[in-house]
């Protein structure tokens, strides 16, 4: 019997190897594609170490004619789609740069897809999607109006896909909507170790480590319990995990959007504080003048996680904040 594969895009990153850490001890076979713009072999390396276990790794680029060959050479089930370029700064200055990488290259694995049978795919978004003037608990019909160019690629992403289900009735989508991951895997070497820090973790990890002297804060003012803005973070074993139960109901001939968090949020502060619990030295931090686009509050509704997604994230801050410090190794 042929095996069935998944293709794992952008399967060396943060988010990616460690679903398919996930994946590979739930026994799925995987074929990662990635192009290295924004990982390295590195992470490779540490996932045939941990898995033990033989990976196929293809060098290549989601926009490339030639992975049409993957969809020829192995019988692809499903998709998990995350290769993508994905800072919200940068975004905003290379916009063609991000048009093409993101929405270009996901034209064309789709293509590639329905030409060789593949309807089956699992797409990584964002609740960047949602209109900042949108109440949280945000719910999958909340008001969309993406703030950053990074977030109306992503939106303009999933329209392509409800296309596709249009076009293509046997198609099968899940649209991961994902709020804020934090962590690493169990062994503490698939970590967040982006080349330049621009979210909450990778900054207070370069504080901890002394590569930064200060972690600031954007704004002590905001209507929160302490002032600093509150946000829906989510252990990245739990959100890997969560791919992995979306490969369950994908079987289905299905289009569903779900967001993927813990549904509690937590402030800045909280944040700082857990992670002073459990270090030698306390993070000096400062404050500073709030972000243009930081909302004060935003957390995910996650009904239709547990109903629909049969999902429920194990683990607390605590658990996450130790996970980040473990992957230090300070």
């Amino acid at each position: 019997m042929n095996k069935k594969y998944i293709l794992v895009t952008g399967g060396l990153g943060y988010i990616g190897s460690n679903t398919v850490a996930i994946l590979k001890k739930n026994k799925f076979d995987i074929i990662i594609l990635d192009n290295l713009s924004n990982s390295n072999k590195t992470s490779l390396r540490n996932l045939r170490k941990i898995l033990n276990k033989k990976i196929i790794f293809i060098k290549d680029d989601v926009r490339s004619k030639k992975i049409n060959n993957i969809f020829q050479k192995y019988k692809i089930y499903s998709v998990i789609h995350f290769a993508g370029l994905k800072s919200v700064k940068e975004s905003e200055k290379r916009k063609k740069s991000y048009y093409d990488n993101n929405i270009n290259g996901t034209k064309n694995l789709l293509n590639c897809m329905v030409r060789n049978g593949c309807y089956k795919i699992i797409f990584s978004s964002s609740a960047c999607v949602y209109n900042e003037k949108s109440k949280s608990p945000l719910n999958e019909n909340s008001s969309l109006k993406p703030k950053s160019y990074y977030g109306v690629t992503k939106l303009k992403i999933e329209k392509i896909l409800k296309g596709y289900k249009k076009k293509y009735p046997k198609f099968s989508c899940v649209i991961l909507r994902y709020f804020n991951p934090v962590g690493a895997d169990k062994t503490n070497t698939l970590r967040d170790n982006p080349k330049k820090a621009e979210n909450i973790i990778p900054n207070i990890s370069n504080v901890i480590k002394g590569e930064k002297r200060i972690f600031n804060i954007f704004g002590n003012d905001y209507p929160t319990k302490d002032g600093t803005c509150m946000r829906d973070y989510i252990h990245i074993i739990d959100l890997a995990s969560s791919h992995a139960k979306s490969l369950s109901i994908i079987k289905k001939n299905i289009f569903e959007i779900i967001n993927v968090g813990t549904g509690k949020p937590y402030s800045v502060k909280d944040m700082v504080n857990c992670f002073n619990k459990y270090l030698n030295k306390p993070i000096t931090y400062n404050f500073s003048k709030r972000r243009v686009g930081d909302v004060a509050i935003c957390y995910s509704n996650i009904k239709k996680q547990r109903k629909i997604l049969h999902f429920r994230p194990k683990y607390g801050l605590d658990e996450m904040v130790k996970s980040v410090i473990k992957s230090l190794n300070i």
